[in-house]
Formats: C-alpha cells, structure tokens, sequence
C-alpha cells in the first residue's frame, strides 16, 4: 500500500508541475507584442537567392495572443484586424487553423523581445530551396 500511496503522490506532483511548466509557456507569449522587424531569406542549395528586412514603425503592426489560443494581428496602426488561432507546444508556435511545419514557429525569449523563426523547405526543379522567416518582437505594456 506505501507504494501505491508513493506512486500516486509523484503522479499528482508530476501533474502539478507540467501544468505550472504549460502555464508559464502560455503566459511568455500572452500580451500585446509589437512587431519591429520581419527578415525574409531564400536560399537555393545553399546559395542565398533573395533577401529583405522590413522594419515597421511603432504602432503600426502588433500581435496580441490572448488566453484561449486567440492571436489578433493588427495592421496599419490597429485599423485592420485578422483574427487567428494559435497553439504553443514546447518552444514552438503554431498560427493558423491547423498544425503544420508551414505555420511552426520556433519561440525565443530574451527579457521582453520575442523572436518567431520559421523556415520551409521546399523541391524546386530538383534543387533544395529554403525559405525562411524572421519576425522580431518587444512586448507592449
């Protein structure tokens, strides 16, 4: 019977402890971030084929992950508005309808900057072509 009292109680603060581990995930990303810069690459077996980073002014872009897996991206300083869904698991994001590789987003934290890394990869023509997405991120109050 000590031992079946011993296995339940490691269960219950197994349980506990995941369940503090998924709150402080969600709770890194929940809140208004703004969106400072989106890096664009392309490579074709390696070679980088096309580049672009756009910087956006304050205000004019944000995301706000709300609790529910809800994301309201807002665009052009909060005039237009999309509506998403969003699932964290572990150190990835997925945003959109479904999970998939083309909506994973690899998180970084670093005090109140986010980094969401994407990257697809593709066949075209036989040759390996890697896209990749960067998007930078400083938390709102």
């Amino acid at each position: 019977m000590k031992t079946s009292y011993f296995t339940l109680s490691t269960l219950v603060i197994a349980f506990l402890l995941m369940g503090m581990k998924m709150q402080e995930t969600a709770d890194v990303l929940t809140g208004r971030w703004q969106l400072n810069t989106k890096i664009e690459r392309e490579t074709e077996d390696g070679v980088l084929t096309e580049s672009s980073e756009k910087n956006y002014p304050k205000g004019k872009k944000s995301f706000e992950f709300s609790p529910g897996n809800k994301l309201v991206i807002s665009d052009d300083y909060g005039k237009v508005k999309e509506k998403k869904k969003y699932v964290l698991e572990d150190k990835y994001v997925y945003i959109g309808k479904e999970k998939s590789l083309e909506n994973r987003y690899t998180i970084t934290l670093n005090g109140n900057q986010l980094t969401l890394f994407r990257t697809k990869t593709k066949d075209k023509k036989g040759k390996a072509q890697i896209e990749t997405d960067e998007l930078r991120f400083e938390k709102l109050p």
